[in-house]
């Protein structure tokens, strides 16, 4: 089995801010979508899912140290003999006294029986695009599944998936052990953003440029939602930087609710540079209204 802390090229100390730091670095590098290595891809989630969580790490510790029920072990019962007569740690104890606490352990239950083999739970992370979390859809995805070649494994992916989101297929993963219930799949979803999106819970936030002169007088502008739909919003006349328009139902689903979020159009007004000499002074007598007002 690989170090883990080798695969994410951390120190066995590292802190849980480090190992995320680490694994998100590699996630990057490797994921498949951007031309990775899918095996370094998946050796990486492993990794990062037995040592982000707490009690995993320190079962993985005790296995790597050698510990009781651990790899290293040779047996259950494990004692340093020191020089001479007796044990460490265990004063002159008469070996008879030794064997006796053996012999009581065996009639009280015995050591504890070697597991059977089972079959592993498969990690992965996944590449989505925001458009396609707006429906529920099915996916064949190519998995590397312990001690077989890659296989293609049809998963279901519901609206409203979010990022960072791992669901669960159950009996999708590991299956090399042919007595044992097949394991399950996870797959933590990574959810792009697109170019000039912004998303707050299930809102989307976009800006468009209005120019001064526009946003005084009023215009009508296009919008494009995430999905390429086209809608027209009115701004009145007078509109600030920042005023925000809302369009209902064009924004994202939850997985928890049935509603769709806000689209919500924010205006970044700008000051127009090619004025023609006959435009500024037309200008220059509107502020001189305004003043006198």
């Amino acid at each position: 089995m690989s170090d883990y802390y080798e695969t994410l090229g951390v120190a066995k100390d590292a802190k849980p801010e480090d190992i995320k730091k680490a694994y998100r670095k590699l996630a990057s590098k490797h994921h498949p979508d951007k031309g990775g290595d899918t095996k370094k891809f998946q050796d990486v989630q492993i990794a990062y899912d037995t040592l982000s969580d707490e009690n995993k790490r320190a079962e993985y510790n005790m296995q790597q140290d050698g510990g009781f029920g651990g790899q290293g072990g040779s047996s259950h019962w494990s004692f340093r003999a020191r020089q001479g007569t007796g044990f460490a740690g265990m004063g002159d104890i008469d070996e008879s006294d030794i064997f006796e606490h053996i012999r009581r352990q065996f009639t009280q239950g015995g050591p504890r029986r070697p597991q059977k083999p089972m079959n592993r739970d498969v990690r992965i992370g996944m590449q989505l695009k925001m458009v396609d979390t707006l429906e529920e859809h099915e996916k064949i995805i190519k998995v590397n599944l312990p001690g077989r070649p890659q296989e293609e494994i049809k998963i279901k992916i519901p609206r409203g998936v979010y990022h960072g989101a791992q669901i669960r297929y159950p009996g999708l993963g590991d299956h090399s052990v042919s007595e044992a219930p097949r394991g399950d799949l996870y797959v933590q979803f990574l959810v792009e953003t697109p170019e000039n999106f912004e998303q707050i819970g299930i809102d989307l936030i976009t800006v468009i440029p209005v120019s001064c002169i526009e946003a005084m007088v009023g215009v009508e502008k296009d919008v494009e939602g995430i999905d390429g739909k086209k809608f027209k919003i009115v701004i009145p006349p007078g509109a600030q930087y920042g005023s925000k328009f809302a369009i209902p139902s064009q924004g994202l689903y939850s997985t928890d609710t049935p509603g769709r979020g806000r689209l919500i159009v924010a205006i970044d007004v700008y000051i127009p540079t090619l004025l023609t000499p006959e435009q500024i002074e037309e200008l220059k007598k509107i502020q001189a209204t305004q003043e006198e007002q």
